[in-house]
């Protein structure tokens, strides 16, 4: 009788560790997909900064400040995630990524300038119109 009740303490000891480990194991990749989606979302003051290269190109601008965008718009989305696009402009691709060319802007022309974005509040298109 002594040795049946220890078998039942063993068992018990082995299906408590048994759930210990599953539960370790659980926690562990959950926090690993949650790191992840975590990189995936941006702060407001990321955001605010990101647009802050753009802003300040906002309203009627020179043929000179579009081109100052475009080149603006090319650095960024070199070095950034996030994709900003021009309505109907064309591009060229390159092996290192997508550029926007400078060649229909004329200088001493006025163009009004207006940005999209997207759910998440960061601007992924440039409308230029005269």
């Amino acid at each position: 009788m002594e040795n049946a009740s220890k078998a039942l303490i063993m068992a018990g000891t082995a299906l408590i560790l048994l759930l210990v480990i599953s539960a370790g194991m659980y926690l562990f990749n959950n926090a690993g997909n949650l790191n992840g989606s975590v990189q995936d979302k941006w702060t407001a003051d990321e955001i605010k900064s990101f647009n802050d290269q753009f802003n300040k190109f906002i309203g009627e601008q020179s043929g000179s400040r579009v081109k100052e965008l475009i080149a603006e718009v090319n650095r960024s989305n070199e070095r950034s995630g996030v994709r900003v696009e021009f309505s109907d402009s064309s591009y060229v691709t390159k092996s290192d990524g997508i550029y926007y060319s400078t060649s229909n802007i004329k200088n001493g022309t006025s163009y009004n300038i207006t940005f999209e974005q997207d759910g998440g509040g960061r601007i992924t298109k440039a409308n230029i119109s005269m």
